[in-house]
């Protein structure tokens, strides 16, 4: 083989390694990127949890005033309720610093959403949801808080 197509060769190899080296280094980054913004939405899920709860307490007409269980056990705020229930919330008891301006959004800057349901012996539970990094329902990255598991947010679907 000739000098000039030996180098050729090499030019090649190592373009090659470095696109793989590259891939790599960007992939890691993502990965990295979404655990912080997933860390980052549990954080304002739990901080607009405790703020809702302590809403709802001091408030325990709300969910009669505002929500129609006489169709169906479940009820799904729209969009735009549900930013403001969790505004109004965080308002009334403080927003954590840590927490962004808005608390009605996800890190991704997606609506959180918000569905009450009813137990059949009364209690009105809640469900404060984001749909992760790939925006899909149902999906293992979605972040999800239930007031009838008392806990800190899970990654995990229902």
């Amino acid at each position: 083989m000739s000098r000039r197509k030996r180098q050729i060769v090499v030019t090649v190899v190592l373009a090659a390694i470095a696109s793989v080296v590259g891939v790599i280094s960007y992939a890691s980054y993502r990965f990295n990127e979404v655990d912080m913004k997933s860390l980052k939405t549990m954080s304002n899920i739990a901080q607009s949890n405790g703020a809702l709860q302590q809403y709802l307490t001091d408030n325990p007409r709300w969910t009669d005033e505002h929500l129609d269980f006489s169709a169906a056990s479940q009820v799904a705020l729209d969009r735009g309720r549900a930013a403001d229930l969790l505004r109004a919330a965080a308002a009334v008891y403080g927003a954590d610093p840590a927490v962004p301006d808005d608390v009605s959004l996800d890190a991704w800057r997606r609506p959180l959403r918000v569905t009450f349901w009813r137990d059949p012996a009364g209690p009105v539970h809640f469900r404060i949801e984001s749909l992760g990094y790939d925006g899909l329902e149902g999906t293992a990255d979605d972040v999800i808080y239930s007031s009838e598991r008392n806990g800190y947010p899970s990654t995990h679907p229902y």
